[in-house]
């Protein structure tokens, strides 16, 4: 019965999202020949509000405003090269740090600041330190093997 009413609603939203993707389809094909229109016709240079002229007499063309048109065309392009799926989709990298991420890097860190200590032989010093100086805090959730209430303080260790 669950499938059922999911296969309905699908078919319910997918000629709504087809309407959609037909209006905005039409939507950029009147933008696109609005940009063509200026594409064929720039309109002159006008400068200090006169038209320049060549030395000929004739108005020359704005190049700036054609320039602007031929990259509102590529834009145009693009957006319905994504409207319709003809470009490929994007690959992303998700990286997922869990607890057991935090923990290890805690274990290492901790592991590093002893063999610090060890090697200028004052073992507990620096951790002494650190524990007075403290600065970032880091929201972990429910943790409970880090802290009770959820928060860890990291020390901020100076030299």
């Amino acid at each position: 019965m669950h499938a059922a009413i999911n296969r309905a609603r699908a078919e319910l939203v997918r000629p709504a999202a087809e309407h959609q993707r037909d209006l905005a389809g039409d939507h950029l094909d009147a933008l696109t020949a609005r940009a063509w229109a200026v594409v064929d016709d720039p309109g002159p240079v006008v400068s200090a509000g006169k038209v320049v002229l060549d030395a000929e007499g004739r108005s020359i063309r704005d190049r700036r405003v054609l320039l602007e048109a031929l990259k509102i065309l590529v834009m145009i392009d693009e957006r319905r090269a994504r409207l319709v799926g003809l470009d490929a989709p994007r690959r992303q990298a998700v990286e997922v740090v869990t607890n057991e991420v935090v923990d290890a890097e805690i274990a290492e860190l901790t592991q590093k600041l002893a063999n610090r200590e060890a090697a200028r032989g004052r073992p507990g010093r620096d951790r002494e330190r650190a524990a007075v100086v403290t600065g970032v805090r880091i929201e972990l959730g429910q943790h409970q093997s880090l802290a009770g209430d959820g928060l860890l303080e990291l020390p901020v260790l100076r030299r």
